[in-house]
């Protein structure tokens, strides 16, 4: 999903920027001309009306969480975001999300207890998929905490953020052979940095590491953020 500046200036569904149409419902949601279907608005009335059953003040400030919740409980419904290049069910995106790891064990008590009250909010308000429980939003959002990656599409800015299960299996490294970058169509694709030998392990970076030159401070983000402590070759130096 889109940062809440985002809304109004980029497509939900390719990310590109310009003067997108505006959902009038939710103002959440927003297509650009290339993007402006009827399959596109369909996929989108159930997340639309879910959104705007959340009380107001509840709708106030960022919502970045609350539409990516709403974007999961829609893809269980009604399967993934309408794509040309992409064929996925419902059912194998949802088996994606819940091979990612939680590690709820070992997150912070002041973040599940976060999740447990968000999660209580949604309950009230929104009526949950079949067979999906409380506990089951409540791990979700732990695999967002140790799973979900920026959109990189530029050096100066990071238009949203994502669980793209394919990325996410990748490990971090403060030294990855590769990147990812926005492709066609609102694809995320990963790029090799360098030649990569047969067998070696495909790594990115999690982080802006022009920002953390500091090993210490390094792996203190990254715990603190993704609940791992980073021994990759630079950080055993």
């Amino acid at each position: 999903v889109l940062y809440n500046p985002f809304i109004l200036t980029h497509c939900a569904r390719c990310f590109v920027f310009g003067s997108p149409q505006l959902c009038p419902s939710c103002k959440s949601f927003s297509l650009c001309i290339n993007c402006n279907t009827n399959e596109v608005w369909s996929w989108h009335k159930s997340e639309c009306e879910q959104f705007c059953m959340i009380p107001t003040p509840l709708r106030a400030g960022d919502t970045d969480y609350l539409r990516f919740v709403l974007r999961l409980f829609n893809v269980m419904k009604n399967g993934p975001f309408p794509h040309p290049k992409e064929k996925e069910s419902n059912g194998q995106v949802v088996f994606s999300i819940n091979s990612l790891c939680t590690n709820r064990s070992i997150q912070t008590t002041e973040f599940i207890s976060w999740a447990k009250s968000f999660s209580l909010v949604f309950q009230k308000h929104i009526t949950f998929p079949p067979e999906f429980s409380l506990e089951d939003l409540i791990d979700f959002f732990c695999r967002v905490k140790a799973n979900a990656l920026g959109f990189p599409f530029t050096k100066e800015e990071t238009l949203g953020w994502s669980l793209i299960c394919q990325i996410s299996y990748i490990n971090h490294s403060c030294q990855p052979n590769c990147f990812i970058e926005k492709g066609e169509d609102g694809q995320v694709n990963l790029r090799a940095k360098r030649n990569i030998r047969e067998g070696e392990e495909l790594t990115i970076a999690y982080i802006d590491l022009d920002q953390f030159t500091n090993k210490k401070e390094r792996q203190s983000y990254l715990f603190e953020n993704y609940r791992f402590v980073c021994l990759c070759p630079a950080c055993v130096l």
